[in-house]
């Protein structure tokens, strides 16, 4: 055994510039492993999982680490207090040589300043900023060391986890849960420079899919364009003629008595054959009509339009009522935007496009839009759980029909009617406000 005076004779036969030579590599240490902490935790499970799969065998050893963060943490911890520890002592030892008995109360100040920065804020800073350049090579270290103290580690995870235990916490492997959908929602909207604004806006569609309901995006029962087989057929030859959808949706008196679908594309074939635009020919025509019940979602529809080999679909209330007309390019517009068209838009008057930016924060936008449309395209954040048009929004927040100019504060928002007719609001002028602590 090595006596108490022995011990100290070795101690004080090492020179001052060595036990400071000591104390630096020490607090290297101790931000090897702050840093270890912070870069380790801080690391995306899911990208790490992505990268093993493809080889990357720092990547698979980090994430082989990960899988039990109590023995990871253990580690760490265990080798940055022995390091501080030990630190301690040498810093006592050097102030006791340099000032005496006052040396004890400088070092300890002094120490504790430069494990403040060097062993703590300083690491921790860069490794989360750099989670994977830090934590990969450390992995390697740390694989080592967890191997070498498994015993003690173990034995610190044993007491650790008796006290977890009474908290609820049985389990301490981590878990490989599936990104919500708010946390993706997240992601895509930080990643737009990577990806671009077409991008963000397709994959935020998809998204948005399961929230968003047919009647959100449908053609309303009073916009629906259709032909009446009732009308006087020379009428009927001019909407056929002059129709600029691709399909008509084809009644008997009212919308109500739906007989079926036309499509545009399908009339073609009787001037192909050279026979008359009448109404015997037109009516063979005439596909059956698909029906599609209100508060279907998106995904769902789409899903079933795959499923039926149906292009449109005539959407019905709990009395079997017509409450408008969903396309598949209804959707897809909803999700990559507006189909090639926009340079059509541009070129037709501006009353027609459904918005246009006066300025900054000025919008001039249709009151027939959808505010869960408005809310995606111009990342707004009306209220949803209401009205599903803007028009419907402003008529409920007043309770009578306003008049021109009338204005209207929703959240940040300011509603001002450029024009009504029809019992609904035609054109509104939005003003974004600036919160209050911009």
């Amino acid at each position: 055994m090595i006596h108490s005076e022995n011990r100290k004779f070795l101690v004080s036969s090492i020179p001052t510039y060595l036990l400071v030579i000591i104390l630096v590599l020490l607090l290297f240490c101790s931000a090897f492993f702050s840093g270890s902490e912070t870069s380790m935790m801080r690391l995306n499970r899911h990208r790490l999982k992505h990268l093993a799969q493809t080889g990357d065998i720092r990547a698979a050893r980090a994430l082989a680490l990960l899988k039990r963060p109590d023995r990871l943490l253990g580690v760490i911890l265990l080798g940055n207090n022995i390091i501080n520890i030990f630190a301690a002592s040498l810093a006592t030892i050097i102030g006791l040589r340099l000032w005496g008995d006052a040396g004890i109360f400088i070092m300890t100040l002094v120490l504790t300043l430069l494990i403040l920065i060097f062993g703590e804020v300083a690491p921790k800073t860069f490794a989360a900023l750099y989670a994977e350049k830090f934590a990969f090579p450390a992995s390697w270290f740390l694989r080592v060391l967890l191997k070498l103290l498994y015993p003690v580690v173990w034995m610190v995870n044993l007491l650790a986890n008796a006290v977890l235990k009474p908290l609820g916490l049985k389990h301490f492997t981590m878990s490989d849960a599936a990104v919500s959908k708010e946390e993706l929602q997240a992601i895509l909207q930080e990643s737009y420079a990577e990806q671009g604004e077409n991008h963000q806006d397709m994959m935020l569609g998809l998204l948005y899919l399961e929230d968003i309901n047919v009647e959100d995006i449908m053609v309303a029962r009073r916009d629906i364009i259709g032909l009446d087989m009732t009308d006087d057929w020379t009428n009927c030859q001019q909407r056929i003629l002059s129709s600029e959808h691709s399909r008509l949706l084809v009644y008997q008196g009212n919308v109500d008595e739906i007989i079926g679908v036309l499509n545009i594309r399908d009339v073609l074939c009787i001037y192909r054959d050279s026979l008359a635009l009448d109404k015997t020919n037109v009516t063979p025509l005439i596909r059956k009509a698909y029906f599609v019940p209100e508060g279907t979602s998106l995904r769902k529809q789409l899903q079933q339009f795959q499923y039926h080999q149906h292009q449109t679909g005539i959407v019905v209330n709990e009395y079997g009522e017509v409450i408008g007309l969903l396309t598949l390019e209804d959707i897809l517009e909803y999700v990559v935007g507006d189909l090639g068209l926009q340079e059509i838009a541009e070129a037709e008057s501006a009353d027609e496009e459904d918005i246009i930016q006066k300025s900054a924060g000025i919008y001039q936008v249709q009151g027939k839009l959808s505010i869960n449309y408005l809310n995606k395209e111009l990342d707004w954040e009306l209220p949803t759980d209401g009205p599903k048009t803007l028009s419907g929004l402003i008529l409920e927040e007043l309770g009578v029909f306003p008049s021109v100019g009338t204005k209207v504060s929703v959240g940040r928002y300011e509603l001002s009617v450029l024009s009504f007719s029809d019992n609904r609001v035609q054109q509104v002028l939005v003003t974004v406000l600036a919160d209050d602590e911009d």
